[in-house]
């Protein structure tokens, strides 16, 4: 994906984006997400689910995509920063999840 000046991105329709990795309350606590708007006022926001592998750059990419449509995208890091490839210990991690 080509990037954009001033921290934001270009999504493939060429729309400029700016997403980061941001913390809000969640329940009685702090949580983690990564968030990613549009250049312009949104059209409304969404909640962009990880799949059990964790917040990797392909879900990074949904967000950026949903912005570039004019959508306020927040992905929470279930997984609290973790990653893998490996189905067991995604299926792991997904059944700690509370």
């Amino acid at each position: 994906m080509p990037r954009a000046g001033h921290g934001g991105r270009l999504d493939f329709t060429g729309a400029r984006t700016m997403s980061e990795m941001v913390s809000f309350t969640a329940g009685d606590g702090r949580a983690d997400g990564y968030l990613s708007r549009p250049a312009d006022a949104p059209q409304a926001g969404l909640v962009v689910l990880q799949e059990w592998w964790g917040l990797v750059p392909h879900i990074k990419d949904v967000a950026q995509r949903f912005a570039g449509q004019g959508y306020l995208a927040i992905v929470p890091d279930l997984y609290h920063g973790k990653s893998t490839v490996e189905k067991e210990e995604a299926q792991h991690w997904l059944c700690q999840v509370n």
